[in-house]
């Protein structure tokens, strides 16, 4: 079921404005759409809309459905999949309005959905589609588009291209989608292979917004992989033991089928779920093992000794193959370990126009964040604190650094990394508009040098519109999502230019909706207005859980 949560305060004679530079809800917001309008997450099964512009916040939980969302794009449209309790999950995306389950073709086991084009254009994700009879698994992770229609709704997905033989000649689990850049001309993803132990950042580009010509490229060749190295090849063929029966008679096999059926009573009687004073011994002779034992063989029969000969000839062709086939597991396991160089990237985000892909990658007890260079699939490794991981990244390459927590409460801060370095999340807003820094500052903890705001998610060119969430003391969520450029200091990054002074907050006081004002707000919906030292006074509405 979905619940929409209006803030409007009928009862509150007070007014705020429809879009408000800092916005603030009892949720999980793991993503915020470039233009800042809308943030989205999901835990527990529930899943969070915001409309920024509105204040307008959608919920979707019920106890029949598993929802999950993955991102947000300007068009007000959440990304994510829907799992219905004992049923596999299918895709889906959120509206305000309610959500729309993506269509899929027949056979399709489960599906999901990723994230999608801005205008709406078009929705990526991924289906598990059935592969060959004889492959070790039953289906493969497979990337897929759906495009918006003239009626607006979206069509069967087309399959995106991508190679499905791995380094090694063999099947590849999945070639999983993971976003869109944000001018909509990069997807990005990974693939995982056969083994399920390397994972490689892939990307599908196009050269126009309107063009359906996708080509798929694999990053960071030359990092994964020693190629001066011999690559690994599984063998194909599998040895099969030949069938004892097809070289018996008919009354071998009855023996031999009778003989099988008391080994099997025997064993099931010896089970230790059986009192002790009616447990059998566990049978000493297994049939199976001893299969020749069967063969009732006249030696002066021609026909005889043709079919015992026929198939112990058959039996040792098949040792001789399981050995060669030990043999090249051994080959391949050795030629793995020298060719494979670093075996996972674990690819975290992208920047809007898609030049920049931020990952890590494990080396050894360590995480080291990546930086990859799409356009000359070129990665830097780069030196970042331990403990930290990237959430978002910049069209000029600036990091958001998320800070890793154990366990709730998950109350942490947010590092920016550019050029080598390292400033607090805090710092780089303030270097951006004091203003804003003083709204973070009423609303988070600060301490030791860091504003705890959380995880903070950045789909804007140049980080101008921000979100994430936090967790406080009491374990309830705190999401919330900035405009920058809604502060009236944001370009100069000073408020007071001519004075030099440091805008700091002077105030902070909640009104109720009956009207009364209080310092410490309790459960319920509140305005919040916040007094600055240079006089600006700005208001809010927010709900205490």
């Amino acid at each position: 079921m979905k619940h929409l949560l209006s803030l409007t305060f009928a009862l509150c004679c007070l007014q705020v404005s429809a879009q408000e530079a800092f916005h603030s809800e009892p949720a999980v917001f793991t993503n915020v759409s470039a233009d800042g309008n809308w943030a989205a997450g999901s835990t527990g099964g529930t899943l969070y809309l915001l409309n920024a512009k509105t204040g307008n916040l959608t919920q979707y939980s019920d106890q029949e459905n598993y929802f999950y969302g993955l991102s947000v794009s300007n068009s007000g449209m959440a990304y994510g999949d829907v799992t219905p309790k004992y049923q596999a999950a299918y895709a889906a995306y959120f509206t305000e309005e309610g959500y729309m389950k993506l269509p899929a073709g027949d056979g399709i086991s489960s599906s999901s959905c990723k994230a999608g084009a801005d205008d709406g254009s078009f929705i990526v994700g991924n289906i598990a589609r059935p592969i060959i009879e004889g492959a070790s698994r039953s289906s493969m992770y497979c990337p897929v588009i759906w495009y918006r229609n003239a009626q607006g709704g979206y069509d069967v997905y087309e399959d995106l291209p991508f190679e499905k033989i791995g380094f090694d000649k063999r099947q590849i689990q999945s070639a999983g989608i993971l976003g869109v850049s944000g001018d909509g001309l990069t997807i990005y993803g990974r693939t995982i292979d056969a083994r399920g132990f390397t994972y490689q950042p892939v990307i599908w580009t196009r050269t126009s917004k309107t063009s359906r010509d996708w080509t798929f490229k694999k990053l960071c060749q030359q990092y994964m992989f020693n190629e001066d190295q011999p690559a690994p090849e599984y063998p194909s063929y599998y040895p099969q033991e030949p069938d004892v029966t097809k070289y018996m008679t008919d009354e071998e096999i009855a023996k031999y089928e009778e003989a099988k059926k008391k080994y099997k009573d025997s064993v099931d009687q010896s089970s230790m779920s059986i009192p002790k004073d009616q447990r059998g011994p566990y049978p000493t002779y297994n049939p199976e093992k001893h299969k020749t034992d069967f063969f009732d063989i006249d030696e002066t029969n021609p026909d005889d000794v043709n079919r015992y000969n026929s198939y112990a000839n058959a039996y040792n062709k098949f040792l001789q193959e399981a050995q060669a086939y030990n043999d090249s597991i051994s080959l391949y396991n050795k030629r793995y370990t020298a060719y494979v160089k670093t075996p996972k990237f674990y690819i975290r985000n992208i920047c809007y126009d898609g030049r920049y892909l931020v990952t890590w990658v494990q080396d050894g007890t360590v995480k080291k964040t990546v930086k990859i260079d799409t356009k000359n699939d070129d990665m830097e490794i780069l030196d970042c604190p331990e403990g930290f991981y990237a959430t978002a990244i910049l069209n000029d390459g600036t990091i958001f650094l998320g800070q890793q927590a154990l366990m709730p409460p998950l109350n942490r801060y947010t590092l920016v990394y550019k050029d080598g370095e390292t400033m607090d999340f805090g710092d780089w807003v303030k270097s951006k508009s004091e203003k804003a820094y003083a709204e973070l500052e009423a609303n988070f903890e600060v301490s030791d040098g860091h504003i705890y705001v959380g995880i903070v998610n950045s789909s804007d060119p140049t980080g101008k519109t921000f979100g994430g969430f936090n967790q406080g003391s009491d374990l309830s969520y705190n999401g919330w999502v900035m405009n920058l450029a809604s502060y009236d200091d944001y370009t100069s990054g000073v408020s007071n230019a001519k004075t030099g002074e440091k805008t700091t907050v002077k105030n902070v006081a909640y009104t109720d909706a009956s009207g009364r004002v209080t310092s410490d707000p309790a459960h319920g919906f509140y305005i919040k207005t916040v007094k600055l030292s240079d006089g600006t006074v700005t208001s809010k509405k927010i709900v205490r859980p």
